[in-house]
C-alpha cells in the first residue's frame, strides 16, 4: 500500500467526518485496487460456514469496518458525481423589453366632461348621441306635475308694464315749483327782475338782450325755505344763491342754512288787483312786500305788482 492510500485509510472513521475528496477534472478518481482487495478477503465467503474457526471479536470488527467504509465510499462517490455534473452559473442575462409606441393624448374640448362633473355629466359628455334617450328616462322617471304644483301664467294685465305715475307739479299761486320764470312789473313791458352786482333791479330786457343780461333775470321757482304755500328764487347763472331783503334792499346772496337767510329769502304770493297779477310779501315781515324805487327793488308798505312770464 502506497503512502497515499495509507493517508486516505487512516482518516476513515466510523461515525466520524469524513473530509471530502478533491475532484479532478476529469470526474471522481477510481478506487485503489489494494483497498478493494482487503476489503474482499474481510468479507466471508458464502460456502464457508462462520463458526468454523470459532467467535472471533476482531474479524466481526473488521467486517463493521469495511462495511462502514464501503458505504461512506459510497455516499462520497455519489456526491462527486454530483458535484462534478452541476452547471455552473454563467454570466447575467439581459432580456430586451419590447418598445411600447407612444398614443397621443388628444386635447379636451368643448364636449369634455370636467374632472367635477357627476359621473351622468361625463357619460353625456362621452356620448352625446344619448342625451336624447337620457333625458327622455330621466322624465319617465321623474314624478308627474300636480294640480298644485303648476303655477298657472301669468294674465294679460299682470304681464302689461303698470304705467308709472307721475307726480302734478306743485303750485303756489301763478308760479309752479321747479320752473324757471321772469317777473315783469305791472304795465311795464319789456322790462324785467334781474340781478346786477348782486342787487335786483329793473332794466329793460327782452329776446334781442345779450344771453348774460337773459340769465341774469331768470329765477327757479323753488318751495319756500321757511314755510310752507310760500315760494324762492333762485338765480339760474348762480346755483345756491337767492333773492332776500337785507338791509331794506333785495340781493342776491349765497345760501347760509341760518334761519335768518330763510326767512328772509322766503317770499310768499298774493294775487293782485290787475288780472294775472302777484304781490310778493315777505315771509318773516308779512305787512312788507316787494317794492320799485329809483329802479331798484326794496322792501316796503308800498307794493309793487308783477307778471308771471316765461323766462327769455
Amino acid at each position: 500500500m502506497s503512502t497515499e492510500d495509507q493517508s486516505r485509510t487512516a482518516e476513515l472513521r466510523v461515525g466520524g467526518w469524513v473530509p471530502p475528496y478533491r475532484q479532478s477534472a476529469t470526474g471522481p478518481s477510481p478506487l485503489p485496487d489494494a483497498f478493494l482487495a482487503a476489503a474482499s478477503a474481510a468479507v466471508p465467503q458464502p460456502g464457508r460456514p462462520s463458526g468454523a474457526a470459532g467467535p472471533d471479536r476482531r474479524s466481526h470488527r473488521a467486517v463493521i469496518a469495511a462495511c462502514a467504509a464501503l458505504a461512506v465510499l459510497a455516499v462520497t462517490g455519489v456526491m462527486a458525481y454530483e458535484s462534478g455534473h452541476t452547471t455552473r452559473p454563467g454570466p447575467p442575462r439581459f432580456v430586451a423589453l419590447p418598445v411600447v409606441p407612444t398614443v397621443p393624448v388628444p386635447p379636451l374640448g368643448p364636449a369634455s366632461a370636467s374632472p367635477s362633473a357627476g359621473p351622468a355629466e361625463r357619460s353625456l359628455a362621452a356620448n352625446p348621441l344619448g342625451s336624447a334617450s337620457a333625458s327622455a328616462s330621466a322624465s319617465a322617471h321623474s314624478p308627474a306635475p300636480t294640480a298644485s304644483s303648476v303655477r298657472p301664467s301669468a294674465s294679460p294685465s299682470e304681464a302689461r308694464p303698470r304705467p308709472t305715475r307721475t307726480r302734478a307739479p306743485e303750485r303756489r299761486g301763478p308760479f309752479t315749483i321747479g320752473r324757471g320764470v321772469g317777473l315783469e312789473p305791472a304795465g311795464m313791458t319789456g322790462y324785467r327782475v334781474r340781478h346786477r352786482d348782486f342787487r335786483a333791479r329793473i332794466d329793460r330786457i327782452d329776446a334781442g338782450s345779450p344771453s348774460l343780461d337773459r340769465a341774469d333775470s331768470t329765477f327757479t321757482v323753488r318751495a319756500g325755505l321757511a314755510g310752507t304755500g310760500c315760494v324762492s328764487f333762485e338765480s339760474v347763472n348762480y346755483p345756491g344763491s337767492f333773492l332776500r331783503h337785507r338791509d331794506g334792499g333785495i340781493w342776491l346772496d349765497r345760501r347760509d342754512g341760518t334761519g335768518d337767510y330763510a326767512g328772509d329769502a322766503t317770499f310768499c304770493p298774493q294775487a293782485g288787483r290787475g288780472t294775472d297779477t302777484v304781490l310778493l310779501s315777505s315771509q318773516n315781515q308779512a305787512d312788507r312786500f316787494l317794492s320799485l324805487r329809483r329802479g331798484r327793488l326794496g322792501l316796503s308798505g308800498w307794493p309793487v305788482a308783477f307778471t308771471v312770464r316765461p323766462p327769455l
